[in-house]
């Protein structure tokens, strides 16, 4: 868990907490992310890395906070993750928490201008909520 500041100094709400966890088993990739993001919105799907297809899901509203990707061997993993409880949290928790799987790693971030320590809590708390998910 910690905060990535790409150049310190400047403008500060290009800083980013993120928190990564590594997992038992291994996925190409999943990205859950919020459509009001910079990265959303500046990229669209120009930034998600080859083959990733787009899935709804059956909550309107989910589906239209987060925009969710994953390769089509992962659709199965996506659907384990982002169970109505995980969904929930997540809505609830923080709109703007981007969450990615990759191989077997899980990374959860979110870009902030400050970084509170309930920030910390709130991403440590979401990430074992992620891992004890996929830890299937």
């Amino acid at each position: 868990l910690y905060t990535y500041i790409p150049v310190p100094a400047e403008d500060s709400s290009a800083n980013f907490l993120i928190a990564q966890l590594t997992v038992p088993k291994s996925y190409s990739g999943i990205i859950v992310r919020p459509k009001s993001s910079l990265l959303s919105k500046a990229f669209g799907t120009n930034h998600l890395p080859k083959d990733y297809e787009k899935y709804q899901l059956e909550w309107p509203d989910f589906n239209n906070r987060y925009e969710v990707y994953a390769l089509r061997q992962d659709s199965l993993a996506t659907f384990e993750l982002l169970n109505p409880g995980f969904m929930a949290y997540l809505y609830d928790t923080d709109p703007d928490i981007t969450l990615e799987v990759a191989d077997n790693v899980i990374y959860l971030y979110k870009q902030t201008k400050n970084v509170s320590a309930s920030d910390y809590q709130t991403m440590m708390t979401l990430l074992q909520k992620a891992h004890k998910e996929l830890q299937l």
